[in-house]
């Protein structure tokens, strides 16, 4: 409003809050983990390296950017959902993690656990993946085979992968009151990590 010399006020300048990760690191790292999906399916192996590298970038991004956690609006990209989500995820995740106070050696498996929860999907049609309507109870149940097949595939690839990206794997669906799946594990059967994976999966999807 004009004052009483006559003088405008300057016009607010509200920007949004800058994103936690660089463009440049969430777009590498849907490549690096679209590439391990990739990698499985035809040959059974992936470059653990690459994926542990984005791990690192992003925790790294999170690191710099530490005060300004509780400001972020939106990390979502308009790119193919399961490579996009599982990059969502892993960027939730670290950001939960970091908020609970794991140091940076966790928070590096605990991304990377991100990165690599869904991997069991390939064994799920993308006719129903991609289904735009409710799910049949049969196809429902195909769903719920893929924390499973996470895990198998993992053990199966001659890696060394942490016991805790195995159990995100694998436990990423289960509730604390013992209603997911795939083993209805209750509280602390649950491991932390995948109590935080949990959080940031189902986040992703509703705001997506």
């Amino acid at each position: 409003p004009a004052g009483s010399s006559g003088s405008v006020a300057e016009p607010l300048r509200l920007l949004p809050p800058e994103d936690i990760v660089q463009e440049q690191t969430r777009v590498s790292a849907i490549h690096q983990v679209c590439n391990a999906f990739q990698d499985i399916e035809k040959k059974d192996s992936f470059n653990l390296d690459a994926l542990n590298s984005a791990s690192e970038s992003i925790v790294l991004d999170l690191i710099d950017k530490r005060n300004n956690l509780v400001q972020i609006t939106d990390i979502r990209l308009h790119d193919d959902y399961t490579f996009s989500h599982s990059v969502n995820v892993a960027i939730l995740a670290a950001m939960l993690g970091s908020l609970c106070g794991l140091e940076r050696r966790d928070l590096m498996k605990l991304t990377l656990g991100g990165l690599l929860h869904d991997i069991g999907k390939l064994i799920v049609p993308k006719s129903i993946l991609n289904k735009p309507g409710s799910l049949s109870d049969k196809e429902f149940e195909i769903i719920r085979m893929h924390p499973e097949a996470g895990r198998e595939k993992l053990l199966e690839i001659n890696k060394v992968v942490d016991p805790s990206i195995i159990d995100i794997t694998v436990q990423h669906h289960e509730h604390l009151d013992g209603k997911g799946y795939p083993k209805r594990l209750v509280g602390g059967q649950i491991h932390y990590f995948s109590r935080i994976i949990a959080i940031a999966d189902v986040y992703d999807a509703l705001t997506s």
